[in-house]
């Protein structure tokens, strides 16, 4: 801290022997105590403090950097000005605190596109990066989340919660055959191009035909438009397999580029029909069709156009200021 910074914390008189995590907590106690809205108090103090590094490949702590990441939302509090018809600044105390993070070197990720792991704290995404990007954690539906350097210590538990599922797939990359499943078939492909509409559920659907209930979908890729999976049958459960049979039927469900063409055209239709002036239009798309509406500035501004956010994996979350996981 330069030597005008340090008046603003004389209520810390041993601000300079602390580490740089600890500074940043006295940094958020500061800072919330500053600010000018409850709001922006609200937005300092939900920031976390993470010294564990990162899980999710391809991220490393950068060179010269202190090793310490803090996670929240830095963007300064908004309100929507009818009068001026603009988003006005009310309180930018977060980006004052980000400035003094700056300075100590210290990371800075955004909150809603990162999670911690509950065995190492090490940080893993929620959100993707690319189009590419694959999940590189375990979302446990009894407990906190794991990163997959964890699940890859000992994968049994993490492979068994998929067993028989033909909703989900696993995203972190395992042998599966030295786990014990052997590949049945892959290939398959789902997706906006024309003829990728293979369908887990009628996959799933056969192997229960054939009283097979040990199988798992693996995420093969992931593309902009489309994503590519395979089956596996743990080697228990092969004797029961009849691969012909399997093998002779298709797997294509309903055509995904055609709902998806109707569902456009849905929206493109609705949309024109609502009034203009009134806040922004805002069309969400399922299964052929598209339901419209009106949101106000505000409310798109504050990321609620499109309703409640996808739940954090980090479902108990600690709150309070700056906790340092």
């Amino acid at each position: 801290m330069t030597k005008e910074d340090k008046p603003l914390f004389e209520g810390y008189p041993d601000f300079d022997s602390l580490s740089v995590a600890e500074k940043a907590v006295k940094l958020i106690e500061f800072f919330a105590e500053k600010a000018a809205t409850q709001s922006g108090r609200y937005r300092v103090e939900e920031v976390h403090i993470h010294t564990d590094g990162y899980a999710e490949p391809g991220y490393s702590i950068e060179e010269g950097k202190s090793g310490v990441i803090a996670l929240g939302n830095w963007n300064a509090i908004t309100k929507w000005d009818e009068k001026k018809h603009d988003s006005i600044v009310v309180d930018q105390t977060i980006c004052l605190l980000a400035d003094e993070f700056e300075k100590l070197g210290i990371e800075m990720d955004w909150d809603d596109e990162w999670g911690y792991c509950s065995k190492c704290g090490k940080l893993f995404r929620v959100t993707q990066d690319s189009y590419r990007w694959q999940r590189y954690y375990w979302d446990c539906e009894d407990g906190d989340p794991i990163c997959g350097d964890c699940v890859l210590e000992d994968p049994t538990e993490y492979l068994v919660s998929f067993e028989g599922k033909d909703n989900s797939c696993i995203t972190i990359e395992i042998d599966l055959e030295k786990c014990g499943y052997i590949k049945l078939e892959g290939g398959f492909e789902n997706g906006f191009y024309d003829g990728q509409d293979a369908d887990p559920k009628l996959i799933a659907a056969e192997l229960r035909h054939q009283d097979i209930e040990r199988f798992i979908f693996n995420l093969d890729g992931v593309g902009q438009f489309d994503l590519s999976f395979s089956v596996y049958v743990h080697k228990s459960e092969l004797k029961k397999l009849n691969k012909i049979k399997f093998k002779d039927k298709s797997y294509n469900g309903p055509s995904v580029s055609g709902a998806m063409r109707e569902a456009l055209k849905d929206a493109s239709s609705k949309m024109g029909k609502l009034p203009d002036g009134k806040g922004v239009k805002v069309a969400t798309i399922s299964a052929g069709k598209a339901e419209v509406k009106i949101v106000s500035p505000q409310d798109f501004i504050d990321g609620k156009a499109l309703g409640e956010k996808p739940k954090h994996p980090n479902k108990k979350k600690a709150k309070g200021r700056g906790k340092v996981k």
